[in-house]
């Protein structure tokens, strides 16, 4: 993956037990993301702003439309 930083948009919340299965799909794609656990016990995906193209894929890999982050602030995220 690209270490350059990204700005997240919008994210998914997943179970730990769908995350690499996902996580595969998106390094298949080269699909820019960071990876963070949630205190709910989920893996978040986060994203930038993304061309349309690659939000449908992304899309249709998490199977559900991404939730939009209203506020973006530095948070301590881990990336890939």
């Amino acid at each position: 993956m690209n270490a350059e930083p990204i700005t997240p948009t919008f994210y998914f919340a997943v179970s730990w037990r769908k995350a690499a299965a996902i996580r595969r799909e998106l390094n298949k794609r080269s699909i820019p993301r960071m990876i963070t656990s949630l205190p709910s016990g989920e893996v978040a995906f986060l994203f930038p702003d993304l061309p349309v193209h690659l939000y449908v894929r992304v899309r249709q890999i998490f199977g559900m439309h991404g939730v939009p982050l209203s506020i973006v602030e530095p948070t301590p995220i881990v990336q890939e």
